[in-house]
């Protein structure tokens, strides 16, 4: 019994630290995104442009707005979703996502 307690202690920690750390400064993904979730999201964005996170983040302070790559991925996010949601009529088989312009580019030709 002892020994499941020890075991279940690290994932807790764990918990907590994650809800004591949510992501900051988001103005278009969802504030209640988890950091899973969110690092899913950038991950999918970084290799549609085949970029990595300090083309659009002033590392290592992820949360600054300095950089207007950042602003202009931004602006890129919310495009595709008023097209998914506007213009491609129910939920997209295909969504227009940042692969289907950029292809592995961080300027689409």
């Amino acid at each position: 019994m002892v020994r499941r307690i020890w075991m279940v202690i690290p994932l807790l920690l764990v918990a907590f630290s994650v809800a004591a750390d949510p992501p900051k400064n988001l103005k278009v993904l969802p504030q209640t995104i988890t950091k899973e979730e969110l690092k899913r999201t950038m991950r999918e964005q970084a290799k549609a442009l085949d970029v990595d996170c300090d083309y659009c983040h002033d590392m290592p302070d992820m949360d600054s707005d300095k950089l207007d790559k950042k602003l202009i991925a931004r602006e890129m996010m919310k495009m595709t979703a008023e097209i998914n949601t506007r213009w491609i009529k129910g939920k997209p088989k295909h969504p227009v996502t940042c692969q289907t312009c950029h292809r592995g580019k961080a300027v689409p030709e």
